[in-house]
């Protein structure tokens, strides 16, 4: 998704009157009740460590905490804050809380976001090779047909995108971009190898008498074809969506619904794998044994090869994972205040 930017007022204002967002949907309302838990933790942290007064965030910045708390959250140009894998594997549902959220660059506007990865960083299981066909079992007879290859492995799914609550009073130029995307989703197997051709017999040997040949060296049976090659595996289903709730005053809504820019939508979904190689044909018989003296080698009557088997084709794409949700709520100044230890 890609995000427009707009021309912003540079002084502090209400987030109201701040350049936004447009969400993929519609924000839902959600009762203040439904934050109090995260509103006692924003409270239990500044009570315990107090509310730094400002925080920098510049290029790239990992973090690697599930809260992020100043009175003032400072955005340099195209800074990123990103919740790291540290921070993921304690919790999934995130903080950030601020008195004000200030964007040194209108056009291009912080992002909150979290190491979302390029995709799931192990691959489906091989498949192997399908079995190969019989091998002739007279003389003369050709070897049997491979198998098929069975279709591969599906793709491992991309990682659900984290949840966040965003506190912010008042924005100086452009709120910060929010960016929950699901992880996209890794790509198909392999389609399995088809199985390789049967080998063709040996031919029935000749068969001479005292005097003469009676009948030469059989020719060998032919090699079995190679069986056709596995479809790709599915690519996996796209990770679903973040949570985003905004809390802010009662005076900013409606209106920063139409202003906060956040992206919740689904990971892309992997690609099809691709198919499977072809079985190998199987080997031709060699011709009969010969019977000396008057029964000589035959030229020419070695069975011929199998032919190989045709490729399997490339997988289908895996499905878009689950939109999230945007949702907001309001707080009173004086919750506001009582949050951040206001006297």
């Amino acid at each position: 998704m890609h995000f427009r930017a707009q021309k912003f007022i540079a002084c502090v204002v209400p987030l109201a009157l701040a350049a936004g967002i447009a969400t993929a949907q519609q924000p839902k309302p959600v009762p203040s009740t439904s934050i109090v838990g995260d509103a006692k933790e924003v409270r239990e942290s500044v009570s315990l460590i107090g509310l730094p007064k400002e925080l920098v965030v510049s290029g790239d910045t990992l973090y690697d905490s599930y809260f992020a708390g100043a009175e003032t959250i400072r955005f340099k140009s195209g800074a990123r804050l990103i919740f790291s894998d540290k921070a993921l594997n304690v919790r999934k549902n995130f903080i950030v809380a601020a008195k004000t959220i200030v964007n040194e660059d209108q056009a291009k506007p912080g992002v909150i976001t979290w190491a979302r990865g390029n995709g799931p960083a192990a691959s489906p299981p091989a498949s192997g090779q399908a079995p190969g066909g019989p091998h002739g079992q007279s003389d003369g007879s050709s070897g049997g047909p491979g198998s098929n290859g069975a279709q591969g492995n599906p793709g491992i799914g991309g990682a659900d995108a984290p949840n966040l609550t965003l506190f912010m009073v008042s924005a100086s130029g452009a709120p910060p971009v929010i960016d929950l995307r699901g992880q996209a989703a890794g790509a198909g197997g392999a389609g399995q190898r088809g199985g390789d051709g049967g080998v063709g017999h040996k031919g029935s040997p000749a068969s001479s008498s005292l005097f003469d040949c009676k009948s030469g060296a059989g020719y060998g049976g032919n090699g079995g074809p190679g069986g056709n090659g596995g479809q790709g595996g599915r690519g996996g289903t796209g990770g679903k969506g973040g949570t985003v709730t905004l809390v802010s005053l009662p005076t900013a809504f409606p209106a920063l619904l139409q202003l906060v820019r956040s992206d919740v939508s689904g990971g892309d979904g992997g690609e099809g794998g691709p198919g499977g190689a072809g079985g190998s044909g199987g080997p031709g018989g060699e011709q009969g044994a010969k019977s000396e003296p008057y029964c000589k080698d035959e030229p020419g009557r070695r069975g011929a090869n199998g032919p190989a088997g045709q490729p399997g084709g490339k997988g289908d794409k895996g499905g878009v994972g689950i939109q999230g949700d945007v949702m907001y709520t309001t707080l009173t100044q004086d919750a506001f205040n009582g949050i951040f230890g206001a006297k």
